[in-house]
C-alpha cells in the first residue's frame, strides 16, 4: 500500500509553496561599510527569530530588512546559513574552519532552530583539520559566550589535547598489537574509536595515526598484524572519504616474506578474508553513491599486482609469484561482489582488468560465472578480449558455461575462427 487517501489530504497543495510567497529584502552591512543586498523569500524569513523581530515592527516606510554583521564576520557565512534554513541538507565540503565559525556566530545572532545549529556546528566540527583550527576554536570559546553546541566542541578539543598525543596513540597502538597484549589494544582502540567520531582535526589523527601503522610490516616476518588491519577496515567503513588511501596503505606492499608453509598458507587465506572485507565496504559505499569510481578501484587494482612471498620451506628461500585476485580463492570472492557493482563502475572494472592482467594470465577471468554478472558494456568489453586471445590460450578457456554466457555474435566469430583452424 502506498497510502490511504486520509494521508494524501495532509500534503499541503503546491499553492502552499514558500516560491508561491512573496519575497524581501535584506540589507546586509558589513563592519567595512560594505553594504550587500539580499532577496529571500517571505516564507523563509519568517522561520528566522531575527528577521520575524524586524518584520514586526515594520511601518509603511520599511522595505527591507537589515542585518549588520561585526567585525571579522563575513557576508559569505550569512549567505551560508540562509542556504541551510533554506535547504537542511545542504552540505558544506571543503569549507574553510574560519568561515565555519563564522556561520555559527552568524547563526545565534539569526536565532535559527536547533536542528539547523547542530548542523552548522557540525560543518565546523569537520571543518577542523589543522592545529590552528583548534586553536582558532577554543580561543573564540575561551573569550565569547559561546552557543551550547560551540562549546560542546570547543570541550571536546580540549580533552583530546589534554590525552595521548598522536605519536603517543601510535606506540601504544603498534606495541599492543605487536605484543599481542589484548588489554592494550582495547585502550588504543577505545581512544581511536573516540577520535574518530569527533571528526575533524581528531579524525585526521586517527587516519594519520593509521597510515603510519600500515607503513610498519604488516604480512612480514611470520608476524600477521590483523590487529591495525581490522581498525582500517573499521575506519573507512565509517569514514568513506578515506577508503582508497587506507586500501593502498594496507595492500601496498608487494613482497611478504614467511618462514614455512604453514604461515604461507595462512597469509593467503587473510588475503582473502581482507579482500572481502574491503570489498564489501567498497560496494556500500559505492551503492550509497559517498565514494568515486577511482577510489572504489583501488582495491582491484592492487589486486592485480603481483606479489611475491619470499619463504624458508626447507631452509633456503623460495619465492612464490601471486597475482591476488587471479587466486581460485580471491575469484570466488570477486563472482560474489560483481552483481552489487553498479553499471559505470563494472566497466571502468572491466577496463581495468584488460589494461592490468597481461594476455597469458587473462584466462583465468574467462569464467561462466564471471561473465554471467557483467552487464551489456561491459560484456561486450570482457568477449572483445576473450576473442583477441591467441588460439591456443582461447581453445583452453573457451569452455560451455563462456559460450553460453556470450552472445550471438560473439559464439559466430568463435565459430569461423574454429572452423579456420580445421
Amino acid at each position: 500500500c502506498f497510502g490511504s487517501r486520509d494521508m494524501a489530504r495532509v500534503v499541503p497543495p503546491i499553492s502552499q509553496s514558500f516560491l508561491f510567497g512573496g519575497f524581501c529584502r535584506v540589507k546586509v552591512e558589513s563592519s567595512r561599510s560594505e553594504v550587500l543586498t539580499l532577496y529571500i523569500h517571505d516564507a523563509v524569513a519568517d522561520l528566522v527569530p531575527y528577521f520575524q523581530v524586524q518584520k514586526a515592527r515594520w511601518t509603511a516606510t520599511d522595505d527591507a530588512l537589515q542585518v549588520t554583521l561585526t567585525e571579522g564576520i563575513s557576508s559569505e557565512a550569512l549567505a551560508h546559513v540562509l542556504e541551510k534554513v533554506y535547504c537542511p541538507e545542504r552540505q558544506f565540503r571543503g569549507i574553510e574552519a574560519s568561515v565555519a565559525l563564522q556561520m555559527v556566530q552568524v547563526a545565534s545572532m539569526l536565532g535559527v532552530d536547533e536542528r539547523t545549529m547542530i548542523n552548522l556546528c557540525g560543518v565546523l566540527q569537520d571543518a577542523i583539520v589543522t592545529e590552528e583550527d583548534v586553536k582558532l576554536v577554543c580561543d573564540f570559546c575561551s573569550k565569547h559566550e559561546a552557543p551550547k553546541d560551540l562549546a560542546d566542541v570547543a570541550q571536546r578539543l580540549r580533552r583530546d589535547a589534554g590525552e595521548l598525543n598522536r605519536h603517543q596513540l601510535l606506540k601504544l597502538l603498534l606495541h599492543g598489537s605487536e605484543g599481542r597484549d589484548n588489554d592494550i589494544v582495547a585502550v588504543a582502540e577505545r581512544l581511536l574509536r573516540k577520535r574518530s567520531r569527533c571528526g575533524g582535526a581528531s579524525r585526521e589523527t586517527v587516519a594519520w595515526i593509521l597510515e603510519q601503522a600500515c607503513k610498519r610490516p604488516l604480512w612480514a616476518d611470520g608476524v600477521l598484524n590483523e590487529t591495525v588491519i581490522s581498525n582500517v577496515a573499521d575506519f573507512v567503513e565509517a569514514h568513506p572519504v578515506y577508503y582508497d588511501t587506507h586500501v593502498r596503505h594496507v595492500f601496498r606492499g608487494n613482497v611478504f616474506f614467511t618462514y614455512n608453509t604453514v604461515e604461507l598458507a595462512h597469509v593467503q587465506r587473510s588475503f582473502v578474508c581482507w579482500f572481502r572485507r574491503f570489498g564489501l565496504i567498497g560496494v556500500k559505499h559505492k551503492e550509497r553513491d559517498v565514494i568515486d569510481d577511482e577510489s572504489f578501484l583501488v582495491l582491484y587494482e592492487m589486486m592485480t599486482t603481483t606479489f611475491r612471498f619470499l619463504h624458508r620451506p626447507r631452509g633456503y628461500v623460495e619465492t612464490l609469484e601471486v597475482t591476488p585476485l587471479l587466486t581460485a580463492e580471491v575469484l570466488r570472492e570477486f563472482v560474489t561482489l560483481l552483481p552489487r557493482v553498479p553499471p559505470i563502475a563494472q566497466v571502468k572494472l572491466c577496463r581495468l582488468l584488460i589494461r592490468k592482467v597481461p594476455s597469458e594470465k587473462f584466462g583465468n577471468l574467462v569464467r561462466g560465472d564471471v561473465l554471467r554478472h557483467l552487464r551489456v558494456e561491459a560484456m561486450f568489453l570482457f568477449s572483445e578480449r576473450i576473442l583477441s586471445l591467441r588460439d591456443p590460450q582461447l581453445g583452453s578457456v573457451v569452455t560451455l558455461p563462456v559460450l553460453e554466457q556470450l552472445d550471438a555474435a560473439a559464439r559466430m566469430r568463435l565459430t569461423i575462427r574454429a572452423k579456420a583452424l580445421l
